[in-house]
């Protein structure tokens, strides 16, 4: 579900027309897609809303977070620690 959802998002923000398969763990958000800073700020924006997560500035480290399998593991560990919370 956390996948699809953030493929998904990623999709409608890529300026590279791009179906959800094509997207794999080694996809580079910038290189792939076509995302600048930019799109990577609105695709930050976006995540919080979809997922009600926070995502910290210390933990912008774009280089890692521009990689699909890297931002997919990130996102899946702040629901987790929000579910945490939430119990």
């Amino acid at each position: 579900m956390v996948e699809s959802k953030l493929k998904k998002t990623i999709i409608e923000l890529a300026l590279k027309k791009v179906e959800e398969e094509q997207i794999a763990n080694d996809t580079n958000l910038t290189h792939d897609l076509g995302y600048d800073s930019i799109l990577f700020v609105e695709l930050i924006v976006n995540l919080e809303m979809e997922f009600g997560i926070t995502i910290d500035e210390e933990d912008l480290d774009v280089n890692q977070l521009l990689v699909y399998g890297n931002l997919l593991e990130y996102v899946k560990s702040k629901i987790e620690q929000l579910n945490a919370l939430s119990s």
